[in-house]
């Protein structure tokens, strides 16, 4: 008889496979569940049906659904059904969208989301780069009739220093 893999020596007759007890498998009692087709749209009601004055996590309805159900469930075998995941994702928008609706209804300071955030700054950069494109055109202009000055002034035999001193007032000898 040839010698039996690691685990299996007290598989007897009935070729049944013992009970892992690696770190990995779950503490006795506590059993796995997994989503059927009979526990699948009552999920979905009830993620749909999560009320919007409280928060929605996987920690807690996980807790829901074991109360109901039985067991303990994990995220992950919710979760890897999409419409449950687009239904809680959904779910958890419509949440943040009516604390954010009361928040502003009472004058509070809301924060903001990614989304929110990335969307001011992206009208912050657009009106900066327009002051830029007007500072440009300001100081193409200023350029422009520096060099007219300069031109004129050169034409008038001018100094540098007569420019810089302050011209006398236009005096048309009238008596007050």
């Amino acid at each position: 008889m040839s010698k039996a893999p690691k685990g299996w020596e007290n598989a007897g007759p009935s070729r049944r496979r013992p009970v892992r007890t690696g770190k990995r498998s779950s503490p006795p009692g506590k059993r796995r569940l997994l989503v059927t087709e009979v526990t699948h749209d009552p999920i979905k009601e009830i993620i749909e049906g999560w009320p919007l004055d409280s928060e929605l996590g996987w920690p807690a309805l996980m807790e829901v659904i074991g109360l109901r159900y039985g067991g303990t469930w994990t995220r992950q075998a919710v979760a890897k059904h999409d419409d449950l995941q687009a239904a809680f994702t959904k779910r958890q928008a419509k949440i943040t969208a009516f604390r954010r609706e009361k928040a502003k209804s009472k004058n509070k300071r809301v924060a903001r989301t990614r989304d929110e955030e990335v969307a001011y700054l992206k009208k912050q950069l657009g009106l900066v780069m327009q002051e830029n494109e007007d500072l440009k055109k300001q100081l193409k202009t200023a350029g422009r009739r520096m060099n007219l000055w300069r031109h004129n002034a050169f034409l008038h035999r001018m100094t540098p220093q007569q420019l810089d001193a302050p011209m006398q007032e236009n005096d048309r000898g009238r008596s007050e």
